[in-house]
């Protein structure tokens, strides 16, 4: 192991540790064969076979061209399954959503964090304290990414002091790298360490055609799928593809956005002008789509703390309104859900809950949602007051599927049925103007 550095021979020390940890234990030893399975299935597997290949091309590249040697084999390795795969599956689950993800991820190549994370790397201990200081590194990490991921306050003080205990390790890490720099600069060969650098930048750039591709294949393939199943002729399936590739070009995110609706739309069209134009109408929606979200984010700054209405009577200030809206109706569901098994509205639904329902939906861990449950069980209601000031209200004044929503500028008094406020019948647009906005 003398091409390893002693922290990469500690990391495989623990590995081989943990693996071998796993194996002696039965309950975790029978998941090995389909785990294994799991990591040699051909979506696994090709994908994969196909990025390695794609580095290959990379290094040879950079070796014609000076950029790289037989010195750099380790790092690359590492590289390639670490940071490779990592950004394989970022690719596969974020490419579509997010418009700007290639360019963030190009971007973070000159992020502080590499720079941090290379001097850190600098210098190394020996062996021993190496294997030590990662065995205690890695429950911390856990501690710290388990804690993050949970919303009660014991899991968030945990997290609090696993990340305390990994910044005192950074930062003593880097001072100890800081004096093993200033100690040994004299005798320092500096190429070698600009080449470590570098290596993880240029080894991204030259990655980041390869997921587009992989993404607009897998996009494609996708839609393609769809239309199959869309129409069993010959003709109109391949029409209805050859017009989406006219089409839509290399836009895999606007590929990825194809749904059944336009799909069967596509495969319907009589005639190749027929289904592109058709595309050309799912083209236009998702602009439209997208000018709304961008009014939409304009509209939360510009009227921020303005106190009127459009033209439609409805709040110009409609901060925290969607995310208000979407916790209240995912509260109303869980509401019909319990009370069909047990016959009755439950008043302890909010804290069963827990703050994660909340903020899925973008609301903060402690929303200020009020509840009230009738004695009987038969009648409920839920509000909370947004940034604004502006009240939201939903609630039932018996079984499902009944559902009354309200909104204005304080909080119901009563139960639906009892204060008039409500309305008459539920979803009463005079007193739930601001709802039909998400």
């Amino acid at each position: 192991m003398d091409f390893l550095s002693t922290r990469e021979q500690a990391s495989s020390i623990v590995l081989a540790g943990f693996l071998t940890w796993i194996l002696t234990r039965k309950d975790l030893r029978r998941h090995v064969p389909e785990l294994l399975k799991q990591l040699l299935s051909p979506a696994l597997l090709l994908p994969f076979l196909a990025m390695f290949s794609h580095m290959f091309l990379e290094v040879w590249i950079g070796f014609q061209l000076g950029f790289w040697h037989g010195g750099l084999a380790t790092a690359t390795v590492i590289w390639a399954f670490a940071s490779g795969g990592v950004l394989l599956f970022k690719s596969a689950g974020e490419a579509h959503e997010n418009p700007f993800f290639f360019h963030a991820t190009a971007a973070a190549t000159l992020a502080p964090t590499v720079f941090v994370t290379f001097f850190m790397n600098l210098a190394t201990l020996g062996l021993l304290a190496e294997v030590a200081l990662q065995l205690l590194l890695f429950p911390v990490t856990i501690g710290s990414v388990v804690g993050h991921s949970r919303t009660d306050r014991e899991h968030q003080r945990i997290a609090q002091l696993c990340d305390t205990v990994l910044l005192a390790v950074v930062l003593s890490w880097c001072a100890y790298s800081f004096l093993h720099l200033y100690e040994t600069w004299d005798s320092l060969d500096l190429r070698p360490l600009i080449e470590k650098l570098v290596l993880p930048m240029w080894l991204t750039a030259g990655l980041l055609p390869f997921l587009f591709a992989m993404n607009l294949y897998a996009a494609y393939e996708r839609a393609f799928r769809i239309v199959g199943s869309q129409t069993t002729t010959f003709r109109a399936r391949q029409r209805a593809r050859i017009a989406i590739a006219l089409t839509l070009h290399f836009r895999a995110r606007d590929v990825a956005q194809l749904q059944h609706y336009w799909t069967r739309r596509i495969a319907n069209a009589e005639t190749l002008g027929a289904a592109r134009s058709v595309v050309r109408e799912f083209e236009r929606s998702l602009r439209g789509r997208e000018h709304a979200i961008v009014e939409e984010v304009s509209g939360l700054v510009r009227y921020a703390g303005v106190d009127g209405t459009d033209a439609e009577g409805r709040r110009l200030d409609r901060r925290e309104f969607r995310e208000t809206i979407k916790a209240l109706r995912w509260l109303a569901t869980c509401h019909m859900g319990h009370y069909r098994k047990r016959k009755r509205y439950d008043d302890e639904l909010l804290t069963l809950l827990g703050d994660s329902s909340h903020t899925r939906h973008g609301l903060p861990r402690d929303p200020g949602i009020k509840m009230k449950v009738a004695e009987d069980g038969q009648r409920w209601f839920a509000y909370r007051r947004t940034i604004s000031g502006w009240c939201f209200a939903i609630g039932a004044a018996g079984p499902p599927p009944g559902q009354w929503e309200y909104d204005g500028q304080d909080p119901p008094t009563g139960f639906p049925g009892e204060d008039p406020g409500w309305g008459d019948i539920p979803y009463r647009e005079a007193v739930s103007r601001n709802w039909d906005w998400d």
